[in-house]
C-alpha cells in the first residue's frame, strides 16, 4: 500500500546522487559530505525535506529560500517540489543529513 508522500520520484529521477541509508514509511535519510567549494547537485523532491548539518564548517541551502549553514544543528527545509542545492561556503568539508519526510501514517495517525 502507498501512503501520501510515497509518490515522490526516485533520487536519480530527482536528479540527485545519493544513495538513502535509511528509509521507512515516514522518511527518507541521507548522509551528504560536500568538498569545500562543491556543491549536490540542484534536485527537488516529492515530499518536504530537512538538511541538517551535522559536522562544523559553513554551508549555504538555496531554493525557493536561502539558508546560512554556519554551525552543527542548524538546519534548512525545502517544501516538497522545491529544487534546491547545498554549496560548502567553506575550507573543509561539511557533512549534513537531508531527511525526505513522507507525510500521513496508516490509519490517519
Amino acid at each position: 500500500t502507498r501512503l501520501p508522500g510515497d509518490e515522490s520520484v526516485t533520487p536519480e529521477a530527482a536528479g540527485f546522487a545519493g544513495t538513502p541509508e535509511f528509509v521507512n514509511r515516514w522518511y527518507r535519510a541521507y548522509r551528504l559530505e560536500v568538498a569545500p567549494g562543491a556543491a549536490t547537485t540542484k534536485h527537488r523532491h516529492g515530499a518536504p525535506v530537512v538538511i541538517v548539518q551535522v559536522t562544523e564548517g559553513r554551508a549555504v541551502g538555496e531554493g525557493a529560500r536561502r539558508y546560512d549553514l554556519t554551525e552543527v544543528g542548524r538546519w534548512a527545509y525545502f517544501d516538497a517540489g522545491d529544487e534546491h542545492e547545498v554549496r560548502n561556503a567553506g575550507g573543509a568539508p561539511v557533512e549534513l543529513v537531508e531527511v525526505e519526510v513522507r507525510q500521513g501514517r496508516p490509519g490517519g495517525q
